[in-house]
């Protein structure tokens, strides 16, 4: 069992793990986790800062390790805290978006209504609400029990086509290129109509003719594996 470490030993780890960059040295890596209960806590206060342009990039960096761990260990506050950073329109949140389907699909189904909200939050940063079919997409794959919520939190998401607006037609077709993917045939009528209505981009999601093409394709595989696999890739 490891011996507790001092709140001076945290804020030395907490430390190196600002200035590490991209890549965490093996060894802090497993101080870290063997260390889990006393730097847990210190992990979401680091997830929850802010970063902004004029900050280093080893804070953002930083900021990606604590998303990490935090979901690798399943910590039950982080989703919370991740879904209040994504809302930020003042925040550089590239990091995030190039994590969270490494990362959040840890939490399984439980993370669902969470990003279901993201989602159908039109004030969210658009570039949130994308990540946020994605990942809903992604779930799905993974767990093929909750296909069916997820398409319908999809499809609800779309707007009327009498409604939709074209400069938010980036959101619309990933969203419907999330659909294509579920092999949802109930959003069939619904996104035609969108492609009628002129406001999804093909390059997105392909031509009307894809889109029918895909809703007949076998649906396919992902896997995933635990969050500290990224380091092992460095």
């Amino acid at each position: 069992m490891s011996q507790p470490i001092s709140p001076f030993s945290i804020q030395q780890i907490l430390q190196q793990i600002r200035t590490s960059g991209a890549v965490l040295n093996p060894q802090l890596i497993r101080v870290i986790q063997q260390h889990q209960a006393e730097i847990t806590v210190p992990l979401r206060q680091l997830l929850a800062q802010k970063t902004i342009l004029q900050d280093d990039e080893s804070h953002s960096f930083a900021r990606g390790h604590a998303l990490v761990f935090l979901s690798s260990w399943g910590d039950s506050e982080t989703i919370a805290i991740l879904h209040d950073v994504l809302l930020r329109h003042d925040d550089q949140l590239e990091i995030f978006y190039e994590l969270i389907e490494y990362t959040v699909p840890a939490y399984g189904p439980e993370i669902i209504p969470v990003f279901a909200e993201l989602i159908n939050d039109s004030d969210a940063p658009r570039a949130s609400r994308i990540i946020a079919s994605s990942l809903l997409s992604m779930i799905a794959h993974l767990h093929p029990l909750t296909a069916v919520v997820v398409s319908r939190i999809l499809c609800q998401a779309l707007p009327p086509p009498e409604l939709a607006a074209s400069q938010d037609s980036e959101l619309w077709s990933w969203i419907v290129a999330a659909l294509a993917e579920l092999r949802s045939k109930s959003a069939n009528t619904q996104v035609r109509l969108l492609y009628t209505a002129g406001v999804l981009d093909p390059s997105i999601c392909g031509r009307p003719e894809e889109f029918t093409q895909a809703l007949n394709d076998t649906i396919y595989h992902i896997s995933f594996r635990d969050p500290l696999y990224l380091y092992e890739q460095s």
